[in-house]
């Protein structure tokens, strides 16, 4: 009887091992200089730096549009797990999609900034599949996000994709197109000769270090771009680095969160027709004024922001006619994931991929005149990206480019237990750094 039951329990136990082994594996700590992944990434980069990027033309032109993201149908919310799919409850701000189409007369090119969490990969893929239906291609489109909590969701496949945006639904993607499509249509039918200025300020008092407070830094820096027609109204395309976090989980209703305050305070001007937003390096990124209600957050740091603009404009911008344009996307390998369970175990690629799919990331890149934007797979950190575009640089950095790779942090708090870092952080150690390089990369494109 005892050695039966020392069988049962050495089966057991080896059983136990098994599975353990099928579904985890060791944590690679391999420098990512050496692996494969990164040489071919860089190799990508070094060979697209021999090709110019930007082509000489006339005048630049640019129009811009906008629509509506206002489901007719019933969505989640996406944003927080603990809402669990539950549904929006009404309307509180409006969400759009805002376009921008450039022409030089060589090239074209646009900008798509939606009132989303993220912009969905699904969303790209069928854009890449019904691009005869846009005025340019898919990858002419150059893709971002507000990355406001309180968005449309139902719009990721799988079980981590539904734990942060509820069920998915496929005529959530097929809105999302529409959309997107009607105000690239009305961008491009008006179109006109601009003059662009790069928008800079300084904004420390409204945005901090949640993830490690003082013992880090943030990115203060509101960055963006002016479009001035010669004659009537300007545009603006802004980004800045705190989450669009005001409005709690509780909060049950479609909402822009502050990006949408500060882009109505702008619009209520009447020498501005149209404002849009982008979440920048928004990672570890949090906004102050915690101390408000969450609707006083909201405006007061909507209305910060504007005023910001207002100082900019007093001070003098600097405007051009930029005769370059140019807008490519890059394929990057970020290697096997490396989403941790334990300090040095992570699970197998193929766990990975029953809950988060197959990705593919690429890095998108517009030239515009001397402005360079840089847009990311991922929700990159503010520590990372204040070092990557200083004031002497017409760099814009942005993230949710229609590919998702989960939080990039700064390497030094790689081993540090929190959501960020840890639950968030899928591809291993040194992925900060690796992405500092492939950004470096990027900005040395012409």
């Amino acid at each position: 009887m005892k050695r039966r039951i020392w069988w049962v329990l050495g089966g057991a136990l080896l059983l136990m091992v098994i599975s353990f082994l099928a579904v985890l594996k060791p944590l690679d700590e391999t420098p990512y200089q050496q692996t494969t992944y990164y040489q071919q990434t860089m190799n990508t980069l070094v060979q697209a730096a021999k090709q110019p990027l930007a082509q000489p033309g006339d005048s630049m032109e640019a129009g811009w549009g906008k629509a509506s993201l206002i489901p007719p149908f019933a969505t989640p919310l996406a944003g927080y797990g603990m809402r669990e799919g539950a549904l929006a409850e009404g309307v509180g701000d409006s969400l759009w999609v805002k376009a921008f189409f450039l022409d030089n007369g060589t090239t074209t090119a646009a900008i798509l900034a939606f009132d989303l969490l993220i912009v969905p990969p699904l969303l790209v893929e069928k854009m890449a599949a019904r691009q005869e239906e846009l005025p340019l291609t898919a990858a002419q489109c150059y893709l971002t996000a507000t990355h406001t909590h309180a968005s449309l969701g139902g719009f990721a496949p799988g079980r981590t994709g539904e734990s942060f945006a509820g069920p998915y639904d496929e005529k959530v993607i097929d809105w999302l197109f529409e959309q997107g499509k009607k105000a690239l249509v009305q961008a491009q039918a008006r179109q006109q000769q601009v003059a662009v200025s790069y928008v800079m300020s300084h904004d420390a008092d409204l945005v901090y270090n949640r993830l490690v407070g003082e013992k880090g830094t943030e990115d203060p820096w509101l960055r963006g771009i002016r479009f001035q027609p010669d004659s009537g109204a300007a545009a603006y395309f802004l980004t800045f680095g705190a989450h669009a976090t005001c409005l709690p989980g509780e909060f049950m209703q479609y909402h822009g969160d502050y990006p949408g305050s500060l882009v109505s305070n702008m619009e209520a001007r009447a020498d501005i027709e149209l404002a849009a937003f982008a979440a920048a390096g928004v990672g570890s990124m949090g906004p102050e004024g915690e101390d408000k209600t969450d609707a006083e957050q909201v405006q007061w740091l909507g209305e910060g922001l504007a005023q910001k603009v207002v100082e900019l404009e007093r001070e003098g911008m600097t405007a051009t006619y930029p005769h370059q344009l140019g807008i490519a996307r890059y394929p990057i390998d970020l290697g096997e994931p490396q989403v941790r369970i334990f300090k040095q175990w992570r699970l197998r690629p193929w766990v990975f991929e029953s809950l988060f799919g197959k990705p593919a990331f690429y890095l998108s890149v517009l030239q515009l005149g001397d402005i360079k934007m840089i847009g990311l797979p991922a929700e990159l950190s503010g520590e990372l990206s204040v070092g990557l575009s200083s004031p002497m640089e017409q760099v814009i950095l942005t993230s949710f480019n229609g590919g998702y790779a989960g939080y990039i942090t700064d390497d030094r708090w790689y081993d540090m237990e929190s959501y960020e870092t840890w639950t968030m952080n899928w591809f291993g150690p040194g992925n900060g750094a690796y992405f500092r390089e492939m950004i470096q990369g990027a900005k040395r494109l012409k």
